[in-house]
């Protein structure tokens, strides 16, 4: 009885994720939802399977976790790379704006002081 409802969670989980991506409220590129809830999903359908054991099912859980993982992986490179590429971050971090001026304001949030560069030994 336990066990299928922690298999209905899963493939819940499943549904839901697929729903999000469909519907353009989740980016696969940029957002760890979906692939957490793959995760998710696979491992209480994983979890479910100790009641009536399926090995083929196991497998393709077992392998749907790890290529989510692998996916996740692949969001945070994304990550730090879009963040080394982003034209407003170098200009802010561009020594040699740094060294024009006291203040670097990004969305009129506070970004950077000339304190800043006292903390990190910057000249």
């Amino acid at each position: 009885m336990y066990y299928d409802i922690i298999g209905m969670v899963g493939v819940s989980c499943y549904l839901l994720a697929y729903f999000l991506l469909q519907s353009g409220r989740c980016d696969v590129q940029k957002d760890y939802s979906y692939t957490l809830l793959n995760i998710l999903g696979a491992a209480f359908v994983l979890i479910s399977l100790k009641s009536t054991f399926n090995l083929p099912s196991a497998v393709s859980q077992a392998v749907w976790i790890v290529l989510s993982c692998y996916g996740m992986l692949r969001v945070k490179s994304t990550r730090k790379t879009s963040r080394r590429k982003d034209p407003l971050a170098q200009t802010v971090y561009n020594p040699e704006v740094l060294e024009q001026t006291d203040e670097i304001y990004v969305d009129d949030h506070l970004a950077w002081t000339n304190a800043n560069r006292s903390a990190t030994g910057r000249r």
